[in-house]
């Protein structure tokens, strides 16, 4: 499997000393968390077992979406990918995430009712018989993320290692949990720390045991309820602080709240402390266009 090796870079924020995994500079056709979860269907295509088409659902700024566009075009799969109505402004002139799925080849099927893999599943049997249609979860949150995140905990291991280091924190921004929960699976040794960042605390909780009943990361809300993909302004504000003081762009969606709530939590975790920087960036296009247009309102 072609990937360079894990690039683990300490930074000081805000005089909090902190390892960055930099997931984001994986060189593949896909990188951050979403390599991982894509890691198993990767190997598959490595081997010519090729679909006929693949098919996944979520938001049309999703950064699984961007990902999954990546590697179908890269390895020449049809790809459609389900989705709410889309506002005819956004169609007209898409950016970000969006914009570059569908330069790379994404066929956009929008749908004003429920959108669910069962749904997709009834869909496909019937308008193509269900045969080699592969459909992948929202988001990737599902059993076949596990050997992909076995790999990003192995990197991990290996660099404790290396570094004699007994215990450590890893923290992780979750939209579903996969990540978070697979991740405290493999390194039972160390303690697993994520912040729900699309909806709450219950609903991550929910998530992770569909994906199995073991021991759960350590699960921190923030203290203010944010609306997901909405526009505040203290996320901008940490998105330009850590872009300052670290020299690393990350994302706007997830990581100011992950960094608000380790930046609160910093002196209760197990030190040295990893964060897992879970790529994303190209979705920022879009919000920095958002957060302009509120600023001249």
């Amino acid at each position: 499997m072609p990937i360079t090796s894990p690039l683990f870079e300490p930074v000081y924020f805000y005089d909090k000393k902190i390892i960055i995994k930099r997931d984001d500079l994986i060189d593949a056709p896909i990188s951050g968390n979403k390599f991982f979860k894509l890691y198993g269907l990767l190997k598959q295509l490595q081997k010519g077992d090729i679909p006929q088409k693949i098919v996944s659902l979520g938001g049309y700024q999703s950064n699984y979406m961007q990902a999954v566009a990546a590697l179908t075009y890269h390895y020449q799969i049809p790809f459609d990918y389900w989705t709410r109505k889309v506002p005819a402004n956004i169609k007209c002139a898409p950016q970000g995430n969006l914009q570059s799925a569908l330069k790379l080849g994404m066929n956009l099927c929008e749908h004003e009712g429920k959108i669910t893999t069962d749904f997709l599943h009834t869909y496909y049997a019937k308008s193509h018989s269900g045969k080699d249609i592969c459909i992948l979860p929202q988001g990737g949150a599902a059993s076949q993320a596990e050997a992909g995140m076995i790999v990003s905990a192995t990197q991990i291991k290996h660099f404790l290692q290396k570094h004699n280091i007994a215990k450590a924190s890893i923290f992780v921004a979750s939209g579903t949990g996969a990540t978070a929960f697979y991740l405290q699976k493999h390194l039972p040794c160390h303690q697993v720390v994520t912040t729900p960042c699309v909806g709450d605390k219950d609903y991550l909780i929910q998530q992770m045991h569909i994906l199995g009943n073991d021991v759960l990361p350590m699960i921190i809300e923030s203290e203010k309820k944010y609306r997901f993909g909405q526009c505040y302004r203290e996320h901008l504000e940490m998105y330009e602080a850590l872009l300052q003081q670290t020299g690393i762009t990350f994302d706007l969606l997830y990581d100011p709240i992950a960094w608000q709530v380790l930046l609160a939590n910093y002196d209760r975790l197990i030190k040295p402390v990893i964060y897992i920087h879970c790529g994303g960036v190209l979705g920022n296009q879009a919000m920095l266009a958002r957060y302009r247009y509120h600023q001249m309102r």
